[in-house]
């Protein structure tokens, strides 16, 4: 087998660093070719001067193309003197036509697969897939915006409910502690009176903010009342005494807490202990 030219080399490191497969004084089976790449069957032959004014040669040459091509292999002629001057544009070009016949042999492929197969080309198939009705823009966006709308109106409902139910746990426990903490609250008028005093006389109970004082005796009396004040939403829990002074057969309320927001929240007035006193 021949040795590789000195050109031929220069030539084939440049290919190679385009990242192109070469190979060196490749052999037909008729001839040895100075540079093959074997993924397009392309011939390149490093020429010196004899090839171009050698008659004879230049007829050799022409004999070794005519049978590359009956090999389905394309050749290209390139001067050692264009590699001396310009080695880089000529692997620049080479590199393009590889480009372009890599594309030509992938086509090629497609078209003979296809024959195989006895496909249509897909140029002369009007419908490939048909699975549904291609939406319009305006049909897009349409379903977008109802899509948009049940989203929307779930959360509406969703947050609408949560609300509903953090409403109900806070009154239902609100109400449960005030009952432990206040036994009066479920009956008002609950009176919380010492054995010792004349109930048929003097009746003390508390509702929400008033303290309440039924007088059944036939002269105005004084009555000290000892009472818890208690709130638990608005922050109230304290007890206090105070004396209070009621006419004769006459039921008196006292408001002894001042607090709008007990008409819709619990609040409550308990009696602790009461007793008339003499002024």
């Amino acid at each position: 087998m021949p040795k590789p030219t000195y050109y031929a080399k220069i030539l084939a490191n440049e290919l190679k660093k385009r990242g192109i497969d070469v190979q060196l004084e490749h052999n037909d089976g008729y001839k040895s070719v100075d540079i093959f790449i074997p993924s397009i069957k392309l011939d390149i032959e490093v020429d010196g001067n004899q090839h171009i004014t050698d008659s004879y040669q230049a007829l050799t040459d022409l004999k070794r193309t005519k049978n590359s091509l009956k090999e389905g292999r394309i050749t290209i002629r390139i001067p050692n003197a264009a590699i001396y001057q310009n080695v880089l544009g000529v692997a620049d070009n080479i590199s393009e036509i590889v480009t372009d016949l890599r594309s030509k042999t992938k086509e090629e492929k497609v078209k003979e697969l296809i024959k195989k197969k006895g496909m249509k080309p897909l140029e002369n198939t009007k419908f490939i897939f048909n699975y549904s009705k291609v939406q319009q823009p305006t049909e897009r966006k349409n379903e977008t915006k109802k899509k948009t709308n049940w989203r929307k109106y779930f959360l509406v409902g969703i947050i609408f409910l949560a609300i509903i139910l953090i409403g109900y746990f806070v009154l239902n426990n609100g109400s449960k502690n005030n009952d432990i903490k206040n036994p009066s609250q479920n009956n008002e008028n609950t009176n919380f009176i010492p054995e010792q005093t004349k109930v048929e006389l003097i009746i003390v109970s508390g509702s929400k903010t008033e303290v309440i004082i039924k007088n059944n005796q036939q002269k105005s009396i004084s009555v000290n009342v000892t009472y818890r004040i208690y709130s638990d939403w608005f922050g109230k829990d304290s007890i206090e005494s105070n004396v209070f002074e009621v006419d004769a057969d006459e039921e008196k309320s006292f408001r002894v807490y001042n607090n709008d927001g007990c008409n819709t929240a619990p609040c409550s007035v308990s009696i602790i202990n009461f007793e008339e006193v003499y002024l």
